[in-house]
């Protein structure tokens, strides 16, 4: 089983020692795309032996997982930003990590989700789309020397 399948169970299974969620239903919101992670997590969940959850199905021919397309991500992700930025969203008091403690793991996660970025080079024309600079020229300093820069969530 991949590390991240193992993470994902013992996560669920950490958050079913407290008490109060001890006999909830899980529930889980993967993506769904050409690689199949869903169903690869879902399989894990279910090889492990975890009881007692459900899955978000909305992939094509009704298979498990959330479809996605690179603008809603785009969109998903700033929403989450801002969300973030404003203190709309918070940790409940029992928010666990099984890898870090609690306050190195809430610091991760916030530096990831408004961090999570790639560069983009903006549209010459009004109608044209923005380019993906995959590996931007940098100056010795690592600064990126191409002009018109704009940072976008990262969607891949």
């Amino acid at each position: 089983m991949r590390h991240t399948h193992r993470l994902l169970c013992k996560h669920v299974l950490a958050i079913r020692q407290i008490p109060e969620f001890a006999h909830t239903t899980c529930v889980t919101i993967f993506e769904s795309n050409l690689a199949f992670e869903s169903q690869h997590l879902l399989h894990a969940l279910e090889a492990a032996g975890v009881k007692r959850w459900c899955s978000l199905s909305e992939g094509q021919a009704g298979t498990l997982g959330f479809l996605t397309t690179n603008e809603r991500k785009e969109q998903m992700c700033l929403l989450l930003r801002e969300a973030l930025t404003v203190g709309k969203i918070a940790y409940h008091r029992s928010f666990l990590s099984v890898e870090l403690n609690g306050p190195e793991a809430k610091k991760a996660l916030q530096d990831e989700m408004m961090n999570y970025c790639v560069v983009t080079e903006a549209a010459k024309t009004t109608f044209g789309k923005g380019v993906l600079l995959r590996n931007p020229p940098t100056t010795h300093r690592g600064r990126s020397t191409t002009p018109r820069r704009t940072t976008h969530p990262r969607t891949s």
